[in-house]
């Protein structure tokens, strides 16, 4: 019987032992692994905040692209309404400018011509108006631009006309010339010897004749030389 009772009384403290030493390992266990999710927690939060700020920086990146094509887009837009005002101005100058004042550019401009070129050649007429044109209205010139060749064909070229009309003048002129200086000047035959054509330059009447050449022909201001 009392056998019976230590054998009892000592599986009791066995058991207790075992107890408390399965006990201990489960907090140990638990300890443990407690220790091991704090560790986890702060690697995971940096993690996702990483991505966090990536996701945003990308979208800042993507917006600030967006706004730069915006705002190349409008520099187009901007250049390409400054070059449709441009053209309206242009427009809007030749347009303005009146018949009138038309005439008198090829009128002065086809006078200007004839002084140094009684003949000229139609490639004459672009040169002669222009820097007449520029002259008596640069502004106007200068607000041509590209337009200038279009506008000498279309408006200007006809100053050939204007040309043959002053041609017809010019001719009458030079008719009524030649019959005022030379209505008394002494005949000569371009047979006559060296010795004959002194004399006949020395001959008062021929020398008066040359004078008139140089004299101020009346109420023009005008000289026939």
């Amino acid at each position: 019987s009392k056998t019976s009772g230590s054998r009892a009384s000592a599986s009791k403290s066995s058991t207790s032992k075992s107890f408390t030493s399965i006990s201990r390992l489960i907090l140990q266990s638990s300890g443990s692994s407690f220790d091991s999710d704090d560790s986890i927690a702060p690697l995971f939060s940096e993690s996702t905040m990483q991505a966090k700020n990536d996701a945003l920086l990308c979208r800042i990146l993507t917006k600030l692209e967006l706004l730069q094509q915006i705002n190349e887009d409008n520099q187009k837009k901007l250049c390409k309404m400054e070059e449709d005002m441009k053209s309206i101005k242009e427009k809007i100058s030749v347009l303005s400018f009146n018949k009138e004042s038309l005439d008198v550019i090829i009128k002065k401009a086809s006078e200007e011509l004839l002084d140094h070129n009684i003949y000229p050649i139609p490639n004459d007429y672009k040169k002669i108006a222009e820097e007449v044109l520029k002259k008596t209205n640069n502004d106007f010139f200068l607000s041509l631009g590209d337009q200038w060749d279009g506008y000498f064909e279309k408006r200007i070229k006809k100053m050939g006309e204007k040309i043959r009309s002053l041609h017809n003048n010019l001719s009458t002129k030079v008719k009524v010339s030649i019959f005022k200086v030379f209505d008394k000047l002494l005949p000569i035959n371009n047979n006559v010897t060296a010795a004959e054509i002194i004399t006949w330059k020395s001959n008062p009447i021929v020398l008066e004749c040359y004078k008139n050449l140089f004299k101020e022909i009346e109420n023009i201001s005008e000289k026939h030389i």
